[in-house]
C-alpha cells in the first residue's frame, strides 16, 4: 500500500490505472475505498499521482460530484453533488462519515470554516447553507441572488484574539452564475 503523506493528498474524481499517462483497462475499482497500491495511476511527468479513493460502489453520491473541500486539518473532506446532498469523508480510509440533506437542488460549492467546526454549501436552489460539522445539523440558510457556483471562506486574523462581544466573523465570498460575487459574514 502507498503510505498517505500527512501534508499532501489528492481527491480524485476517477480511478484509472495509468503508467506514464496511459490507462490500463485491466484494473477495476469495484467496491474499493482507501489507499491505492503504489503506481496505479500517475501522470505522464509524475507530478500527479492517485493515492486514495473516497467512497466505493456502495458509499458514494448518487449523482455527479460538483465540489470538494478539505477540512483545515486535512483529515476530512466534504463533497457536494447534483443529487442535492453533501457527504463528509475520512480522507485516510476513504470512508463516508455522514450524508447531509437540506438542499432541494444540486450542491455546486462547499467549504469549511477556518476552525473546521462549520461548513458552507451553495446550491442551484439559490441557497447558501451553514452546517455544524460534527452533528451534520443545518444551522442556518440564506437565499442568494444569482445561484451560487463557488465559495471561499477567509478567517479574520484579528478575530481570534478579540473578545467574543467584538468579533465580527469570518468572510465568505460567493461566486454566482449571474456573473456577480457576493460577500457574506459568518457570525
Amino acid at each position: 500500500m502507498h503510505p498517505l503523506p500527512a501534508d499532501c493528498l489528492a481527491i480524485p474524481s476517477f480511478a484509472p490505472r495509468a503508467t506514464e499517462g496511459r490507462q490500463d483497462p485491466g484494473w477495476k475499482k469495484e467496491n474499493f475505498a482507501g489507499p491505492v497500491p503504489e503506481g496505479i495511476a500517475r501522470s505522464k511527468n509524475g507530478h500527479i499521482e492517485l493515492v486514495n479513493i473516497l467512497g466505493s460502489r456502495r458509499w458514494r453520491h448518487a449523482g455527479a460530484v460538483e465540489s470538494v473541500a478539505f477540512s483545515p486539518d486535512g483529515k476530512r473532506a466534504l463533497s457536494g453533488s447534483d443529487d442535492a446532498t453533501l457527504k463528509l469523508w475520512e480522507v485516510e480510509s476513504g470512508k463516508e462519515i455522514a450524508t447531509w440533506k437540506g438542499h432541494e437542488k444540486e450542491v455546486s460549492s462547499v467549504a469549511f470554516s477556518p476552525d473546521g467546526k462549520r461548513a458552507l454549501s451553495g446550491s442551484e436552489d439559490n441557497t447558501l447553507k451553514l452546517w455544524e460539522v460534527e452533528s451534520g445539523k443545518e444551522i442556518d440558510s440564506i437565499v442568494v441572488d444569482g445561484r451560487p457556483t463557488s465559495l471561499a471562506v477567509r478567517a479574520c486574523a484579528a478575530e481570534a484574539t478579540a473578545p467574543a462581544s467584538r468579533r465580527r466573523g469570518d468572510l465568505v465570498v460567493v461566486g454566482n452564475r449571474n456573473t456577480t460575487l457576493t460577500v457574506y459574514r459568518l457570525k
